[in-house]
C-alpha cells in the first residue's frame, strides 16, 4: 500500500517527536515533500494544505485569498473611520451653525420683539429681554424711547436708522422734559448693558 504524502509526514513528525530526527531534518525533509507536491502539479485538499503550510516563496490559494480578504476587509474599516470622521467634522459644522443661526434669531426676535410688543414708555424691561442683544441693539432700542418723543438726533447712523418709521417725526432738540419714569428707568436699564 502506498502512502499519500499527510501520512508520510506523520511518520516524520513522530520520528521528530521521538528525537530519532531533528528539527532541521524534518524541516528538509517537509520541504521536500513539498517541492514534490508543487512540481508534480498535484492539488492538494484544503486538509492538506492546512497541515502541510505553505512553501517558503509560494503563496496558496487559500492563503491568497485569505489575504485577499484581509486587506479588503482592512480598507473597509479604514473607510469606515475616514467616513465617520468626516461625518464628524460636517455634523459639528452643521451643529455649530445651527447654534449661531439660532442665537443670531432669538437676538433678533428679542429686540423685534421688544421693539414691537412692549411700550417702552409704560413697561419696565427686564434683564431676560435684554441679555441677548449686541450693543447695537442696545443702542437703537435706548434711542428708541428718545426718536418716539421726535427727538432730533445728531448723529447720521440714528438719524437713518428711524427715519425709516413713519412713526419717526424729528421735532426737538431735547427731549428729557417729556421722559417719564418708566422710559427713564428703561434708559438706564439698557446702559447697563450696553
Amino acid at each position: 500500500m502506498k502512502k499519500n504524502k499527510r501520512q508520510i509526514l506523520q511518520e516524520w513528525n513522530g520520528l521528530l517527536e521521538s528525537g530519532i530526527i531533528t528539527k532541521d531534518e524534518f524541516n528538509r525533509k517537509k520541504q521536500e515533500l513539498l517541492e514534490d507536491t508543487i512540481t508534480n502539479d498535484e492539488i492538494l485538499s484544503a486538509s492538506d494544505r492546512q497541515y502541510f503550510g505553505t512553501q517558503k516563496g509560494t503563496i496558496s490559494v487559500d492563503n491568497q485569498i485569505n489575504k485577499n480578504y484581509l486587506i479588503i476587509g482592512v480598507l473597509f474599516v479604514v473607510l469606515l473611520f475616514v467616513s465617520f470622521l468626516f461625518y464628524k467634522k460636517i455634523s459639528t459644522e452643521n451643529t455649530q451653525t445651527i447654534h449661531t443661526q439660532q442665537e443670531e434669531n432669538t437676538r433678533e426676535n428679542k429686540y423685534l420683539y421688544i421693539s414691537n410688543n412692549i411700550n417702552l414708555s409704560k413697561e419696565y424691561l427686564r434683564d431676560d429681554q435684554l441679555k441677548y442683544l449686541d450693543k447695537t441693539e442696545l443702542l437703537i432700542l435706548r434711542n428708541e424711547i428718545f426718536a418716539r418723543h421726535g427727538y432730533i438726533f445728531k448723529r447720521e447712523d440714528l438719524k437713518g436708522y428711524f427715519n425709516q418709521f413713519d412713526w419717526y417725526y424729528p421735532r426737538f432738540n431735547d427731549v428729557s422734559h417729556l421722559l417719564n419714569e418708566v422710559e427713564l428707568y428703561n434708559i438706564e436699564k439698557i446702559k447697563q448693558y450696553e
